[in-house]
């Protein structure tokens, strides 16, 4: 019996509540007597109910009663047959209205859940703190929009040793990895002799505020050579959209689906992320310092 019922939900028995519950509303959207006033829709729209209530334990599953042998009986006459049809026909309204206010209690239901969770979301300690990740983001990717235009830092070094061509850009130019005396590693492009044999010794060119190496600088006899420092916060400029995703979920605050995934995605991921981002190389005393430590 329950084979029957998850089929005429389109769902198996390995089917999860959420898909059972979309394919459940799918179905309503299409046959219900509101939308679709055909004698056929309401007929599959109580067939669609019952399923629903069975498959999720609502009505126990009703038991197969055996066919009763067939029984001759004389035709009755025309105007009780006329009165049995119109029981009948009254009957199954009374069915369709029965299912139809059920339906709407369930929406009702789900609606009030769903303003509890809008609340309980916008309200209390998560919407604290997610409007401090809001602030301290924003901070955050304002300094790093003006650190470009600020005046850089440059510490002298030495290149101690180099592995050519270990890895790729993201625009597909072949990346190497420079380390340093001070024990520090740099992936760089476009290397050539210049860097590892003619003058080992380099400048690292860093930003003012976060302190985020931008090139090494190696001087020739009549020249200076630049190579580009990959993979670093400062050159993947798109976590700037992650730092201000929590000033837009509070500009935005709507009770709908998209809200609830930008908020989850703020307080857990870009929360986890500020945190990282400021005590990794203790950018946080540099922020403090306004990039003179």
């Amino acid at each position: 019996m329950l084979e029957k019922y998850y089929k005429i939900l389109g769902v198996t028995a390995q089917s999860s509540p959420d898909e059972i519950r979309r394919n459940y509303r799918k179905l309503v959207m299409r046959y219900h007597p509101d939308k679709n006033p055909s004698q056929h829709a309401a007929q599959k729209f109580l067939l669609i109910k019952e399923a629903y209530e069975v498959v999720t334990g609502k009505i126990p599953v009703p038991v197969n009663k055996p066919p009763r042998k067939p029984v001759h009986r004389s035709p009755r006459p025309t105007a009780g047959t006329v009165k049995t049809q119109q029981q009948k026909k009254a009957t199954e309204a009374e069915r369709v209205k029965a299912a139809r206010d059920r339906f709407k209690e369930q929406r009702m239901r789900e609606e009030h859940e769903n303003e509890q969770y809008y609340r309980q979301l916008t309200t209390g300690k998560r919407w604290k703190l997610l409007r401090f990740t809001a602030i301290v983001g924003f901070v955050i990717g304002a300094c790093m929009i003006v650190d470009r235009f600020l005046p850089r830092h440059y510490d002298e070094d030495r290149v101690a040793s180099y592995v050519l061509n270990k890895a790729s850009s993201f625009d597909g130019k072949p990346l190497s990895v420079v380390k340093t005396d001070a024990e520090q590693y740099f992936w760089v492009s476009n290397m050539n002799y210049v860097l590892y044999s003619k003058a080992p010794s380099i400048f690292i060119e860093r930003t003012w505020l976060f302190h985020e190496p931008v090139r090494l600088i190696a001087r020739d006899k009549i020249r200076y050579e630049y190579f580009p420092v990959h993979f670093t916060h400062y050159r993947h400029f798109f976590a700037l959209l992650l730092f201000f995703l929590p000033s837009c979920v509070m500009w935005y605050k709507r009770q709908t689906i998209l809200f609830t995934m930008l908020f989850l995605s703020s307080y857990y991921g870009v929360t986890a992320l500020l945190l990282y981002y400021l005590i990794a190389e203790d950018r946080w005393a540099h922020l403090l310092t306004l990039g003179f430590l």
